[in-house]
């Protein structure tokens, strides 16, 4: 399966948000680690194995490559990220 990481994607002002995920059999995505110390890691809602089932909307599911969940996740330059 695919797998990326959510980090910086060139820019300096897009953070990063701590983990690793990769794509399941199904089609969807899975935490595959979270960096120690990073935001994940920081809030403590965030586990390996977790399911991404939506971002501001838009479901995960089936989106095909990692770039395409990546930029959901890493949004625009100062944008906040919530989890629930």
């Amino acid at each position: 399966g695919s797998r990326a990481s959510v980090g910086s994607a060139g820019g300096k002002d897009r953070a990063t948000l701590g983990f690793k995920y990769r794509q399941a059999r199904d089609g969807g995505w899975l935490v595959s680690s979270v960096k120690p110390g990073g935001f994940a890691a920081r809030s403590g809602l965030i586990k390996v194995g977790d399911a991404l089932l939506e971002v501001d909307g838009t479901k995960c599911h089936f989106l095909g490559k990692p770039e395409h969940l990546r930029d959901l996740l890493l949004g625009h330059a100062g944008s906040e990220c919530k989890v629930v």
